[in-house]
């Protein structure tokens, strides 16, 4: 069951799982895997509200394109 815990881990870090194997010897990554998504997840909502600071720092008539041009898939 580690095995598969680090290949998760690896997958959610980006990472070749050869890289994080010295983690197979622990019996439960669990905890682990759930403090990387909380913290991936904290870091994608501190970049969705530095874009829209910035967003709201260029005068009004631009911010359209302007977020066009941060967020071509949606808006800020």
């Amino acid at each position: 069951m580690a095995v598969a815990s680090v290949s998760a881990l690896a997958e959610q870090l980006d990472v070749s799982p050869d890289k994080l194997a010295f983690l197979a010897g622990f019996a439960d990554l669990s905890a682990l895997e759930d403090a990387v998504a909380q913290a991936l997840g904290a870091d994608d909502e501190a970049i969705h509200q530095g874009l829209q600071h910035a967003v709201n720092l260029i005068p009004r008539p631009l911010r359209g394109r302007a977020t066009k041009l941060l967020m071509p898939g949606g808006e800020v």
